[in-house]
This record gives structure tokens, sequence and C-alpha cells, in this order.
């Protein structure tokens, strides 16, 4: 009996789990690094977010894909600071983008470089 095309459909169903494993793990939301001063809690209202390749909300298929890496343009307001413009790329939920531009975020920002800001989340 040949057995040959078992084998390969076998190889070929745990390759794909492993291709479907590694595409997930690549696409995970990561943290960024550790600020180099503390942390300061403010508010930055949206000014845009768009996918890092131009794409907007629109132009994924988000009932696929749960998170894209965007380009968030933000007015930042930190106590004790004037308000200033600055630019972050950070993972935001695909259903969330639309609703960004023009919204209130609370943010955090790195005492010792305010460019460096993050959107808070519960993490932080």
């Amino acid at each position: 009996m040949n057995t040959g095309w078992i084998v390969a459909l076998v190889v070929a169903v745990i390759s794909g789990v492993v291709w479907i494993l590694v595409l997930m793990w690549l696409r995970r939301p990561r943290r960024g690094p550790a600020f180099e001063g503390d942390p300061v809690r403010g508010t930055a209202q949206v000014l845009s977010a768009t996918g890092v390749n131009g794409m907007t909300r629109e132009d994924y298929d988000w009932e696929q894909i749960r998170f894209a890496y965007c380009e968030i343009a933000l007015r930042v307001q930190l106590p004790d600071h004037e308000p200033y413009d600055a630019t972050i790329f950070q993972h935001v939920k695909v259903v969330d983008m639309a609703n960004l531009p023009g919204a209130t975020v609370v943010v955090v920002a790195d005492s010792a470089n305010p460019q460096d800001v993050r959107i808070a989340t519960t993490s932080n």
C-alpha cells in the first residue's frame, strides 16, 4: 500500500499549523521599551490615525485582522507643559481606528523625552 500521500498530507497540515502560529506571533501587539525617565500621565487629542502603509479601517478585513500598526498624530497635554504635537507608532485595534481622530485619549509620556508618548492601556 502506498502511504506516501498520507505522509505528504500530514507534513502539509503540520507545516500549515506552524506557519499560522508564526504569523500570529509576529502580529501580536507589543509593548515598547521602558521609558528613560519617570512616566507622566496626561491627555492627547488624536489628530489622525492611519495604518503605516496608509491603510484606513475600511481597507482592512477588520473581522479577520484584530490589530494594525498605526501612525498616530497627537496633540499632547501634560501637567505643567504647553500642548505639543507628537507622532507615535502603536498597535491599535482595527475596529477602533475610525473612532480615533478627534478623540481625547489618556497618554503616558517619558519625563526624560516628552516626544516618547504612548496611548495608555490598562497595562501601563
